[in-house]
């Protein structure tokens, strides 16, 4: 879910809601492929020689229970979701039960099929595109992604898409994510600038992970000098105090931390906010442990659901052990203006879970 689309207040408030009512997370992200066109260096899913698509009944299925459970948003992702065979009929099953629908992509494929229906479908039913960029120059860019015209693809794209919409007047929300590594770090603040293109559009940062789903366990990805670290960051924060359309300066100090290496501390916001799904349906702890604790289709899931978290409440408040080596800052909430409200909610799960 996009800042752009929904402010943080209306998360926080739609989180307590369902807080108090001790539910589900309300946020899917529904893997449909394991299957990519790329080859990243902060990313292991590629390496898969039998990485497989979801079979469209299965995910259709996952998706109607999605529907039943009361999810808001469903995210499809791999993998390069525009793989999937069937990706436009499973968009259109997102909308079709009501839900809101974003697609995490690396732009390559947008416009790849002959008629342009991806690209057309893209535009009717999405409410929010993120296309991943991790530099501002082919260079960088098809270095990290281990695809050589990689960028001149994702820009062509991207840029069709936007031009799409302001033909028809309707169309997703689009951002930008760079994941922030080794190889790019000391020209990340290029993004912003770079961005400037496409419009006043959302630029989200994020560390390289080295442990969760799909993500490379190669440490030497984020052995990045202090220097280079403070420099990097310190620039990003400048940027964002004068008005740059980027993650908050909050995030970006947590994100400076964790590459440092200093533990990261602060509420979660994953266990309640999203729910990993594998292509069979299969889900996972949370974005940072790859960790198995069910199966979405079960009749029992949220008691499995329950159960995982009981065995592992201090994750609840993010002060599990591998919690404090989690760079996602998408789900760490240091945000001033809602840490306090966040920890207030971690807390009164944290009672419920130890009943």
């Amino acid at each position: 879910m996009n800042e752009t689309t929904l402010s943080s207040a209306q998360k926080i408030k739609s989180y307590q809601e369902n807080a108090c009512q001790n539910g589900l997370p309300t946020d899917a992200y529904l893997q449909v492929t394991e299957q990519c066109n790329c080859r990243c260096a902060m990313c292991d899913i590629w390496k898969n020689p039998g990485g497989k698509s979801g079979e469209k009944e299965t995910l259709v299925s996952i998706i109607q229970t999605l529907r039943e459970k009361n999810f808001n948003w469903v995210t499809l992702w791999g993998g390069e979701p525009y793989l999937h065979p069937d990706i436009i009929p499973l968009m259109a099953e997102v909308k079709k039960c009501g839900m809101r629908l974003q697609l995490i992509t690396n732009g390559t494929l947008l416009r790849n099929d002959k008629s342009g229906s991806k690209l057309d479908a893209t535009v009717e039913l999405a409410d929010n595109v993120v296309f991943s960029l991790d530099g501002a120059t082919p260079e960088i860019h098809d270095a990290i992604r281990g695809i050589q015209g990689t960028f001149a693809r994702t820009i062509r794209n991207l840029t069709a898409l936007l031009a799409l919409k302001k033909k028809t007047g309707k169309g997703p929300e689009v951002e930008i994510d760079t994941t922030i590594l080794l190889q790019n770090i000391a020209e990340i603040s290029a993004m912003i600038d770079f961005s400037k293109q496409f419009g006043d559009i959302l630029v989200d940062f994020d560390p390289a992970q080295i442990q969760g789903t799909g993500n490379s366990a190669d440490q030497s990805i984020i052995e990045i000098p202090e220097a280079i670290v403070e420099q990097a960051f310190g620039q990003l924060i400048t940027a964002k105090r004068m008005g740059a359309n980027i993650t908050s300066e909050e995030k970006l100090e947590l994100m400076k931390d964790y590459l440092k290496k200093k533990p990261v501390h602060g509420a979660c916001f994953s266990l309640f906010k999203d729910l990993l799904i594998a292509p069979d349906g299969k889900v996972y702890f949370c974005w940072g442990w790859d960790k198995v604790i069910g199966n979405i289709l079960d009749t029992n899931f949220k008691e499995e659901w329950e159960g995982a978290i009981r065995q592992n409440l201090e994750a609840i408040d993010g002060k599990m052990g591998r919690c404090k080596s989690c760079g996602f800052s998408h789900v760490r909430w240091p945000d001033k203006d809602f840490l306090e409200l966040v920890t207030a909610i971690n807390t009164q799960r944290k009672k419920y879970f130890m009943v």
